[in-house]
This record gives structure tokens, sequence and C-alpha cells, in this order.
């Protein structure tokens, strides 16, 4: 035999050896020295014995003729055993019996609930806005006490630079042009985030199917990806291990959300500052802290109300409100402490720097908000809320609602002679 011939029989059956060691791989092709997977009653015991049973029949030259006998996935096998048996109602709709109960349910109508008297959305447990802050004459407020300082607006930020600086020859038309669109520009940075009311927990459990227990041992989380559905009204419904369906938690939606609709700002694992927010405190990061918390969460989660105020309080504790001044966080900041009563911080240092009309502004908004307060009836009475004496309105605030009631009169009587001093 010559050489040649030699190396093509050594080839074919090197080929054919390598082709009956991977006809079948996998875990279940593991031999199974102990025998324990003969005696264990579990899920994957009998898948084992399953597939160790449909090899050894293909080998012993058996044929499988019945329907079930063709299944070799256990699973599969289960689900064959079912009843299937279908009843109608009405000829749109059909249901299926298990145990003597229909498991439709008539609630579910495609990405809305029905109740008994009316459909509404999925978005019935999510957040809304809070009355007061969508109020104009706050929104206004809260525009003119944040204050627009284009060297704070307008600085560069790490990661924001796109280009070079450029130096251009202008005009003074094209100057003045500049600054408007460098105007319109510094309000949209500006825009203040939405301040929402916390979402309900989701607790809905749609149907129960006993017949599912212990057929998957794992969660399955179904999502409708329909075009043109807003994602909180989007179904994502959960099926449990044992059976239960359900709708997904405010959790599990978000993770859903940020697979099939991912957010550029959003990760799927939560940064781990949040649990110990001493070290960016101590590095006074609290503008970064809202920025990477309002990229994170939703504005109506929990961990977005909790972790913004716990950011609030710690700036109103070591007086940092310069932090977020001319930030957009700084109108949301402002509107937390008026809604909680604790402005006295906030006015005590607005005071301070002599932005007597934004002080008097945090009191009307102040009054505003809580207007069951001595305050706000004070200034209705004597009708101070539309007058220009900024003073007056801040002494009606210290004298009636104040905490820090002589810190904040100091204040005034610092500034006064402030004013006394550069007047004469």
């Amino acid at each position: 035999m010559s050489h040649g011939a030699r190396n093509l029989i050594y080839r074919c059956h090197k080929n054919i050896i390598c082709a009956r060691r991977s006809f079948y791989t996998g875990p279940e092709s593991i031999p199974d020295y102990s025998g324990q997977m003969n005696q264990e009653n579990t899920l994957t015991a009998k898948k084992y014995r399953d597939i160790y049973q449909r090899v050894k029949g293909l080998h012993d030259g058996k044929e499988f003729t019945d329907s079930k006998e063709t299944l070799v996935d256990w699973g599969d096998k289960m689900v064959y055993d079912l009843d299937h048996s279908i009843l109608t109602k009405t000829p749109e709709k059909y249901h299926v019996e298990i145990e003597d109960k229909l498991t439709f349910d008539d609630r579910l109508i495609g990405n809305t609930i029905r109740t008994e008297d009316k459909v509404v959305g999925e978005s019935s447990s999510v957040g809304k806005m809070d009355p007061d802050f969508i109020r104009p004459e706050i929104q206004d407020l809260l525009r003119s006490i944040t204050e627009r300082q284009p060297e704070k607006v307008h600085a560069c930020r790490p990661g924001h630079i796109k280009s070079m600086p450029r130096i251009r020859l202008l005009t003074d038309a094209q100057l003045g042009e500049e600054y408007k669109r460098k105007d319109k520009e510094a309000k949209e940075i500006l825009k203040m985030p939405p301040v929402m009311t916390e979402r309900g927990d989701i607790d809905d459990v749609l149907a129960h199917d006993s017949c599912l227990d212990g057929y998957e041992t794992a969660k399955l989380v179904f999502t409708d990806i329909s075009e043109d559905v807003p994602n909180q009204e989007r179904f994502i419904v959960v099926r449990e291990t044992d059976g239960k369906l359900r709708k997904g938690t405010w959790d599990e939606r978000d993770r859903m959300l940020q697979i099939y609709y991912p957010k550029p700002q959003r990760t799927m694992i939560k940064s781990y500052w949040t649990e110990d927010l001493s070290i960016p405190f101590s590095n006074q990061l609290h503008l970064s802290m809202l920025e990477h918390i309002y990229g994170q969460y939703e504005a109506d989660s929990h961990d977005y109300i909790r972790l913004t105020q716990v950011v609030y309080d710690n700036i109103d504790k070591h007086s940092l409100y310069d932090l977020l001044r001319s930030t957009r966080f700084y109108g949301c900041m402002v509107f937390y402490f008026a809604k909680h009563s604790s402005i006295d911080g906030l006015l005590r240092h607005i005071i301070n720097e002599q932005l007597l009309e934004h002080a008097a502004g945090l009191v009307k908004l102040f009054a505003f908000i809580k207007q069951e307060s001595k305050t706000a009836q004070i200034l209705k009475e004597e009708d101070l809320m539309k007058g220009d004496d900024c003073l007056a309105m801040i002494k009606v605030y210290v004298e009636n609602d104040a905490s820090n009631i002589q810190v904040l009169q100091l204040c005034l009587e610092t500034f006064e002679l402030n004013k006394q001093e550069h007047t004469g």
C-alpha cells in the first residue's frame, strides 16, 4: 500500500472518530458513574433519564410512532399531559379549563386593564407631577430665584468639550445675536427636572396556574415590544415558578425597558456609591451626584426621590447652596425646602449674599405652597404679595413662621446697617 493511501485512510478514520464523539455533546453526554441520577427525583435527573432511554432505544433499533413517545424533553411531555379542552362562552373569546377554573383574565386587554367601570392604562400606578410644582406662578418664581450666571452655566465640564475654541471677529449686531443664542441655550440647560409624587407599588396577580408549578426553575418575563407604545404603558408580566402570572414590579420593568430601549446615561448595575454617600459628600460632588441620579432613575421612583432628598438635606446642613446655584437642580432644591418648611438656612444665605429680591421670592414661594401658614395669611391681608417691599415680606416670615428667628433677625439688621453705610 502506498504512503498516500495510508495517509488518506488515517485521515478518514480520524474524522469518523471525531464525528462519533461530536454526535452528541453537552452535560448530558457525561456518564453517571455513581448512578445517583437514576435515584434522584429532580427535574434535571428526569431529563437525564429521558435522554438516556431515548438514546438506548435508538441504539436498540426501536421505532417511536406514538406522538408522546416522539417527545424527548421531559417538560414537553408535561405540557402534553395537560388538559387542553376548550370551552367557549362567546365566539371571540376562548377559555382553557384547568382544574375546573378559567385561567383567562377578562381584565387583561392588550396594554390596558379593564376595571368594572372604565379602562385604564398600565400607567395607573405611575407617579404624577407634584401639583404645586407645575403651578405657573411657582415655576416663574423658581426660574427667577435660580439666576442665570453665564460663566457657570456655560462652564467647561469634563467630557463635554467637542471642539477647539475659536476666535471670530463680530460686529455689534452679530455679537447681540450670539448673546441671544447663548441666553436661549442657557434656558434649555437650566430647565428643571420634574418633581413627581412617588409611584405606587405593583402587586397585581393576573392568574395562578397550579399545573405549571415546578415546570420551570426560573421566572419568565414577557415584555410587550410593540411600536408606538409609551414605555410606561408597556405590558410586562412575570410567570413565577409556582405558576403565578403577575405584573412586573417597577425594578423588573426598569431592567426590561433598559434592555429593549436603553438610555445612554443609565446602566443595568446600580452604582456602589449610592450605598455610602459619605465619600462624594466629603468631596463636594453634589452636582455630579444629582446628574447621575437623574440619569439612572426614573423621576417618580423611590430611589430617585430618596437620594435627591438626601443630597438636598446635606447641602442644607453644611450651607453648600452655591454648589447648585445656576444649575437645573437649584429650583428643585428650593422647592423641596419650601415644601418641607425648611427655608431658614437658604434664606439666611441669600440675605448674606445681598440678594434681597431672591429672598423675597423665596418667602413668596413659601406662602404659595403653605397657604395655611401665618405668613401667607398676613401677606394676603396686607396685599404685600404684589408689592415691591421685599424687606417687609421677609420680616413677616421671620416674625411668624421662622424657626431660627434670632439668626434671621441678626442677618436683617446686618443687611440694613450695610445698606445705610453704602447710601450714607
